[in-house]
């Protein structure tokens, strides 16, 4: 993960790596001082091509919860009158700030009037710059945006729940676009026309300097040129590939980590369903597409041994040391640490969990330690648990799903009992507990009165913060020129703006839980005309 364990770990891990590599019968070549541990002789060709996946795939995917889950309640429920007034606050905020032409304007990758394949991706790192009519978006000397599938995974899942749910061409667009840019990450990283290894994904990649028009006659310019130079860091490396076969000349950051991995499994979740259910032929292309490269992206991490893998500046592929890049590492501590990640991507893969048991997948030690050691780790490994569960439930594997199901209920338990103690100083857990329980009943979890109420209180007050954010249209002849930041930023904590609008997933949803407390109005949902 992007935080390192404990350093007591180190120098066992270094050790640990380098046998399980061995067991696996893998030729290891140790290079540049020992920084980058290359793999020959294990992977072929044929080990990451899919030639052809299409018939793997069950035909016709489940529609209903295969299980139903009873738990005990608490708490004041909330009145009918409660939740359709909330409904409508959370709609109307999506309709006032014109959230889907919001997300396609600070949006970019590539613009299909360039001529090359276009994408686009919700980034970091970005500063919106105001010249008179036209918006440049600057990516700035600070970071450099290593982490953008977090959010762009996140609003694909609720645009492609949304479109299904209603048909809104700004979200069928966003969604379009978004799964071009998960493909994007792994098309970038291919080296030139003759590399094999289609599926390795990037953190990201830079290609050039253009400008468009975007809707409302909006001039638009995008500004990669403070990012062409190399660097390497402990967890990211970037360097330029100049005979890239999609986009010719571009720049690549390597060493995808785990951190963006669970958003992404969940979004690849709805492209599975968007590609059986949409009537565009089109976007359905595009949604098989995707489909198609994360099952690659995923047989390759299976077949290398749970390593996320990469490349290096020649183009050759490599498992890096550091733990971002593994689900096994940790497995001395307990041999289910990152079990949860582990099927999730045999799922993907492979539509069979090829004996992977987690059993309830939940709290182990090396997440008590992974999360103590930096709360970023929570997102991660409470998100692997949704993942595995949601795709044991889609790929049939109805034992397995419903055990995880009660596992996440006692993680959320778990949770919501320490908000007074472990938890007290992170002032965003609330809401990120709020937003972990709407993906969970999506997914069949009942949820108390009381968390529904906890849905209430965090959406709300970030609703009531995000609603004096001044910058939602960069155009309006209202805002002068200058700089301007990326995207709104609650101060109080409450509900990241990429996690807004997950009550698309939960209203899309087959599996959402009929028997716990209700919080919110699907109806009006669905009907754009009540919002």
């Amino acid at each position: 993960m992007e935080k390192l364990m404990n350093s007591i770990f180190f120098s066992a891990l270094a050790s640990i790596i380098l046998v399980s590599c061995n067991e696996r019968g893998t030729t290891i070549n140790e290079t540049d001082g020992g920084d980058i541990t290359y793999i020959t002789d294990v992977f072929s060709e044929d080990d990451v091509i899919i030639e052809d996946i299409k018939g793997e795939i069950d035909s016709g995917l489940p529609k209903k919860l295969p299980f139903t889950i009873e738990r005990e309640n608490e708490g004041e429920p909330l009145s009918n009158e409660e939740i359709i007034s909330f409904t409508k606050k959370l709609m109307n905020f999506y309709k006032k700030v014109e959230f889907g032409k919001w997300v396609n304007r600070i949006s970019h990758g590539v613009h299909k009037s360039t001529g090359y394949p276009d994408y686009m991706i919700w980034w970091h790192d970005v500063d919106p710059i105001k010249k008179g009519d036209t918006v440049i978006w600057h990516h700035s000397t600070r970071g450099g945006a290593h982490n953008p599938a977090i959010p762009t995974s996140k609003i694909l899942g609720q645009m492609i729940a949304g479109y299904l749910l209603t048909g809104d061409e700004d979200m069928k667009h966003i969604a379009e676009q978004y799964m071009k840019g998960v493909v994007a990450w792994m098309k970038g990283m291919v080296f030139d026309k003759n590399d094999p290894y289609q599926f390795v994904m990037a953190r990201n990649i830079i290609t050039f300097n253009h400008s468009y028009i975007i809707e409302g006659n909006k001039k638009k310019e995008v500004d990669y040129k403070d990012w062409y130079y190399p660097y390497e860091e402990w967890n990211a490396h970037r360097f330029e590939y100049k005979n890239n076969p999609y986009w010719g000349n571009i720049w690549v950051t390597n060493m995808r980590s785990k951190d963006d991995v669970p958003h992404i499994y969940r979004a690849t979740a709805y492209i599975i369903y968007l590609e059986e259910l949409a009537k565009d032929e089109d976007l359905r292309k595009v949604a098989e597409e995707a489909h198609y490269y994360m099952r690659g992206f995923t047989k390759d991490i299976v077949d290398s041994g749970y390593y996320i893998r990469t490349k290096d500046k020649y183009g050759k592929i490599y498992i890096p040391k550091e733990d971002l890049a593994s689900f096994v590492t940790y497995e001395f501590m307990d041999p289910y640490a990152e079990c949860n990640a582990k099927l999730a991507t045999t799922l993907i893969a492979y539509s069979d969990p090829r004996g992977i048991n987690c059993k309830k997948g939940g709290i182990n030690s090396y997440e008590e330690v992974a999360v103590k050691n930096h709360y970023y780790n929570l997102e991660i490994v409470s998100n692997f648990h949704l993942d595995s569960q949601l795709f044991s439930i889609i790929k049939r594997q109805d034992r397995y799903a419903k055990s995880l199901t009660q596992g996440i209920i006692e993680r959320i338990d778990t949770y919501l009992s320490q908000v007074d103690t472990e938890f007290k100083n992170q002032k965003s857990f609330k809401g990120d507990m709020a937003t972990y329980l709407i993906k969970a009943a999506a997914q069949g979890v009942p949820l108390k009165n009381s968390e529904a109420r906890l849905i209430h209180k965090q959406y709300s007050l970030a609703i009531d913060d995000y609603l004096q954010w001044p910058y939602w249209d960069l155009w309006d002849p209202k805002i002068p020129d200058g700089q301007y930041p990326y995207d709104p930023y609650s101060e109080n904590g409450h509900v990241a703006i990429e996690d807004m609008f997950f009550v698309f997933e939960y209203c899309f949803s087959y599996f959402r839980a009929e028997n716990g407390a209700k919080f919110v109005d699907c109806e009006i949902v669905r009907d754009k005309s009540k919002w």
